[in-house]
């Protein structure tokens, strides 16, 4: 809590009460004033903060029929304040409603002055003795309970003792009293009037402000709206770009893909082909291994043909000695013999040139057999590899495809990307002019509240010139 609150004559206290006299609000003056924070202060009764050994009862139960009656109250009350002691305040009381009910009590005071602090002690210390003395003989009397209820409805029911502080109990002390009473419900009035003229001050120099803030606000949105208007029609125009390219992809992709079908086709009719010649050069493969199996029979053959040329010319030799050993009867036998010997010289001759040329018929042939292995070696690997490349083919023109399906996707996507972006585009244009009337608005406002604050300095001035009055 602050213990350095400080307050003089002219301070104004304002703070509530409910219906049970308790403080139900305490602004930071009362806090300050007792020294006390604003929790510890709720609730608290109002007992416990008057000096109520000089406060007469009766005090207080005028003070209660007033607001029972909803008619405002003025009077000198001791309150007890702490690090000062007991301190008289000039107190004005009125009633709060709260549907058509009174709900509680406000309480308006400030110091009062040395003439009502003088004149309340000496009217209460007055009272106080006598209520003690006609209490102490009312209580020996018969009845005294019923006399001493209709006493304090009497005493209630008047404003004696505050007309005797503010002025005496004859008629002109009942007149200064309601003067007095009006004075000071002038003054709370105007009081509240300039706290209410404060407060709105404050809410209008806040509303000010704030409708400054929102204007500067607008036009910085304003301006951010036409940046992204502008954004969105180059974003428009990308969109557009990118849906034109994806269309003329779309169709390169659509023409790749019919050459790939077509290359693919080709490949595959190739790669039969391919497999035919595999199966040719096998074939020819085989003839030429039975080729060659059958040169080495045809040798076979040539060597027993030199065999029998080489035997029959050692048969013909034979003969040919015995027709010499016979003489002029074998000369016919001799000249057969030469000329079977020469025969099969000459069978022997051709059987060597046979077998010469069965060689090299062999040795080609078994070169060309090796050839054709290698070609059908090399032609299966062509199959294979054609196969491969088929495989292949067949993946790309796939590839191909999910590529031309997905520009297809992305060309109607950016197409309906294209429509999104000028209704978008159109929406910012809306919204700009909605902002710009807003700007206009708040501006406006702005002047508005200015003027309200015009006003409110001059009211300002009638109510301090009312005080001074």
């Amino acid at each position: 809590m602050n213990h350095h609150f400080s307050w003089d004559a002219d301070t104004i206290f304002v703070f509530s009460l409910n219906e049970n006299m308790q403080l139900s609000s305490c602004p930071e003056n009362i806090q300050g004033l007792m020294n006390k924070e604003k929790d510890s202060l709720l609730k608290q009764s109002l007992r416990s903060i008057l000096d109520t050994s000089t406060l007469p009862d009766k005090v207080l139960k005028e003070l209660n029929l007033s607001l029972k009656r909803e008619v405002p109250w003025r009077g000198i009350i001791p309150f007890i304040v702490p690090n000062r002691g007991t301190v008289w305040f000039d107190v004005l009381v009125r009633s709060i409603f709260r549907g058509g009910k009174v709900t509680g009590s406000q309480w308006l005071m400030h110091q009062a002055g040395p003439k009502h602090e003088e004149a309340a002690k000496r009217v209460y210390k007055k009272s106080t003795s006598l209520l003690n003395m006609l209490t102490s003989w009312l209580r020996r009397q018969r009845q005294a309970r019923a006399w001493a209820k209709e006493l304090a409805e009497t005493d209630g029911a008047t404003a004696k003792t505050q007309h005797q502080i503010f002025g005496n109990s004859s008629l002109i002390g009942k007149a200064m009293y309601e003067l007095a009473l009006r004075d000071s419900s002038l003054m709370a009035l105007t009081i509240r009037l300039g706290e209410g003229n404060k407060v709105l001050n404050d809410s209008v120099n806040s509303t000010a402000g704030n409708a400054s803030k929102t204007a500067d606000a607008i036009e910085q949105t304003v301006e951010d709206i036409e940046q992204i208007a502008t954004s969105m029609e180059e974003m428009g125009q990308t969109v557009d770009d990118i849906a034109r390219n994806a269309n003329d992809s779309s169709g390169a992709c659509g023409e790749v893909s019919k050459q790939t079908r077509n290359a693919a086709q080709f490949i595959a009719d190739s790669s039969k082909r391919i497999t035919t010649l595999v199966e040719v050069v096998s074939e020819s493969a085989r003839q030429t291994e039975e080729l060659s199996k059958n040169a080495d029979s045809v040798k076979e053959v040539s060597q027993k043909i030199d065999a029998i040329a080489e035997q029959t010319n050692l048969l013909a030799l034979n003969a040919a000695i015995e027709s010499a050993r016979a003489g002029e009867y074998g000369r016919g036998f001799s000249v057969v013999a030469d000329e079977v010997r020469a025969l099969s010289q000459k069978t022997q001759q051709a059987v060597d040139e046979i077998e010469e040329t069965v060689n090299q018929m062999t040795q080609s042939m078994k070169s060309w057999r090796d050839k054709m292995f290698e070609q059908r070696d090399l032609a299966e690997e062509c199959g294979e590899l054609g196969k491969k490349s088929e495989q292949q083919m067949f993946e790309v023109t796939e590839a191909v495809a999910g590529i031309n399906d997905r520009m297809t996707q992305i060309a109607v996507a950016a197409e309906e990307h294209t429509t999104a972006v000028t209704e978008v585009k159109e929406n910012m244009v809306s919204i700009n002019d909605n902002v710009r009337d807003a700007n206009r608005l708040t501006r406006n406002t702005e002047g508005e509240v200015k003027a309200i604050k015009t006003r409110l300095r001059e009211f300002r001035s009638l109510v301090e010139a009312f005080e001074e009055d």
